[in-house]
């Protein structure tokens, strides 16, 4: 891999930023390191943005004295266009020690999201990782007493790094407790809120400004997983773990799911967005592994199975005509 293909994001930059902050401030703890060396391991170029940061916050006074020239020179050095780079990189520097000088954002009441189609692996101070699967928007508060990420919208898993500080994952009305465990929650504001434990244990609670109507507190088992629905009871289930984290190896696995919303499901993941024509083809059964954001083949597949037409406008694709030969209901099953 050449030197280039490890250059350090924006994004990178500033979050390597906020662990200088972390690591020089008054809240650094025991898991800090811990939680610094998972962050550096997920990607080459974390590593350069460290050494970016480090330098920049030690000549935070000078940022256009030689500690930027040097930077530049270990993490570029066969670039062709000197200039540019230098221009680029002095750019990088300064948001870095803007962000360690300000607050530190990645790690505390700041908004981390993914993109339709995106998945990103997060390694907090504490050493807990968070992996937010497409489309997720979570923010992060830990103080001295609690360590609280809210999700506010998609799916998250949070695998829970030992402490003495409770973990709280909260989602709409709901919050997850737990003090070193592993656990999956999707949140659809207004429609669903889905708790699978994966290991360990977690209580599933109320928030306190909930209606007194809901405060009833569930305990989770390995393999439980706890939905609730707007207008329906809460309801405990053990689906199959390998097909709930599917997603985290880029698949989306359906059994006996209706067309309709297995189109939904498809569709969090690619920005092309697939339609149905007929009302009657919204009943159809799905079953099979597909390939997430891969709509264009799942498509085919549908419209193989059961006679259907792929039509393609733009970023629709829109299965269209009446099914024939396999079809039937979930009834008929």
């Amino acid at each position: 891999m050449s030197a280039s293909e490890n250059n350090p994001s924006k994004a990178q930059i500033a979050e390597a930023a906020a662990w200088v902050a972390h690591l020089h401030g008054a809240k650094r703890s025991a898991g800090s390191n811990r939680g610094l060396q998972l962050w550096l391991k997920e990607d080459p170029a974390r590593q350069r943005a460290w050494e970016v940061a480090t330098e920049v916050w030690d000549e935070v006074g000078n940022l256009q004295g030689a500690a930027i020239a040097k930077a530049l020179d270990q993490i570029a050095p066969h670039q062709a266009d000197r200039k540019k780079q230098r221009a680029r990189f002095v750019a990088l520097a300064a948001a870095a020690s803007l962000a360690a000088l300000a607050v530190l954002f990645w790690l505390r009441g700041a908004g981390v999201s993914t993109g339709i189609g995106e998945q990103r692996i997060l390694a907090l101070a504490d050493g807990t990782r968070v992996t937010l699967n497409t489309d997720t928007r979570i923010v992060v508060d830990y103080d001295e007493t609690n360590r609280t990420v809210e999700l506010k919208s998609g799916e998250a898993r949070f695998d829970v790094a030992k402490e003495h500080r409770p973990f709280l994952a909260v989602a709409g009305d709901r919050q997850v407790r737990a003090l070193g465990t592993s656990f999956v929650v999707r949140y659809e504001p207004e429609q669903r809120t889905t708790v699978m434990l994966v290991e360990g244990k977690v209580s599933v609670s109320p928030r306190k400004q909930s209606h007194p109507a809901l405060a009833e507190v569930v305990t989770l088992s390995p393999g439980q997983r706890l939905t609730f629905d707007t207008n329906a009871a809460p309801r405990i289930d053990r689906p199959s773990l390998d097909d709930v984290i599917a997603w985290q190896r880029g698949q989306v696995v359906l059994e006996g799911t209706r067309l309709a919303d297995a189109v939904v499901e498809m569709n969090r993941y690619s920005t092309k967005v697939l339609t149905i024509e007929q009302p009657r083809a919204e009943d159809l059964v799905i079953s099979g592994v597909f390939q997430s954001g891969d709509s264009s083949s799942f498509a085919k597949a549908v419209a193989y199975t059961y006679h259907l037409n792929v039509v393609t406008e733009g970023d629709t694709i829109t299965l269209s005509g009446n099914p024939q030969a396999a079809y039937r209901k979930r009834s008929e099953k």
